[in-house]
């Protein structure tokens, strides 16, 4: 990391050692000699996306000089998959039919009136399973005759289910 040349109160980013691949597929390992400057950062080292685990490369996001692909700022936003679907039903973008738990759950959403989206909100996690069981047998009841299977899906802080 080094100040930017951009601006003093930014870094930037210098690599020396990355791997390409060509059109072909082959991989190779280039080494920059001089380093070259990043101009575009994709971190997969915070502690938001990889869900607690490290936390290794957050300290290189700070004040840098060029566009990522997220950030620790954005990504509660962009890895908010109920927030995305929501955007999907307010644009007339195909989705499937959902029903959500979210246990305290940081944000409003605002459900489009037609939407085919529930979430239900928990703020204890006392008395939830009869909310839960009523709630699933009125989803899976709702749905048309021909779906066969309904998915699970486990997020950071929603179960959602969906056909």
């Amino acid at each position: 990391m080094a100040t930017s040349d951009i601006d003093p109160s930014m870094n930037c980013l210098y690599v020396h050692k990355g791997i390409s691949f060509d059109t072909g597929g082959r991989t190779f390992i280039d080494v920059f000699d001089p380093p070259r400057r990043i101009t575009y950062f994709m971190n997969f080292f915070t502690r938001a996306i990889t869900d607690g685990q490290t936390g290794d490369g957050e300290e290189l996001e700070v004040n840098l000089d060029c566009p990522m692909s997220s950030s620790l700022k954005l990504v509660r936003r962009t890895d908010d998959k109920m927030w995305t679907r929501l955007l999907m039903a307010e644009a007339g973008v195909a989705y499937p039919e959902t029903l959500a738990f979210g246990y305290k759950i940081p944000y409003q959403y605002d459900i489009p009136n037609d939407a085919r989206i529930k979430i239900v909100k928990f703020s204890s996690k006392e008395g939830i399973n009869n909310v839960v069981q009523e709630e699933v047998l009125s989803f899976l009841n709702r749905l048309d005759q021909t779906v066969e299977k309904a998915l699970v899906h486990i997020l950071s802080s929603f179960i959602c289910i969906f056909p």
